[in-house]
């Protein structure tokens, strides 16, 4: 069981985190818990929270470009960083720690690796793919479509 807390008070969480019943206590959950979340391996210091990644091999994720075909789709955003070379990506659903998003506005693949633009791509060969849309001026709510269009 899983609740967005509004009103209620629990030590070590604050409003707006996500919290979770183990049986006996309530207690915070990491972003991305028990969402649609992955974890993936990558190059040491190959990426960084709140990067947009695509699948480079094998359970391996690398920065998308929306300026290289060969490295889209994307398929969420950096939300851990577990080790040197491993990461949990939120595939689905919100993240935090964003700055500067305008609300209620959709948010593409950057042709800056691993980025996200309001204003999608529009140089010949460049990549559309949407990432998601904001929430308000820290919070990218993620809805990666596979799909995308080549201009």
């Amino acid at each position: 069981m899983r609740t967005r807390l509004k009103q209620l008070s629990i030590d070590g969480a604050a409003l707006g985190d996500v919290v979770a019943y183990n049986g006996g206590n309530w207690a915070p959950q990491p972003e991305g818990a028990g969402e649609d979340v992955g974890d993936y391996t990558n190059l040491p210091g190959a990426v960084a929270l709140r990067d947009v990644v695509y699948i480079s091999g094998a359970d391996t994720v690398a920065l998308a470009d929306a300026d290289d075909p060969a490295k889209v789709p994307a398929i969420g955003v950096v939300v851990a960083i577990i080790d040197p070379t491993n990461c949990r990506v939120q595939l689905q659903g919100e993240v935090g720690g964003f700055g500067g998003l305008v609300p209620n506005t959709d948010y593409y693949l950057d042709t800056a690796a691993g980025g996200i633009t309001a204003a999608p791509p529009i140089a010949p060969g460049s990549i559309v793919q949407k990432i998601g849309r904001a929430r308000d001026a820290t919070t990218l709510v993620v809805e990666t479509d596979l799909d995308y269009l080549v201009n």
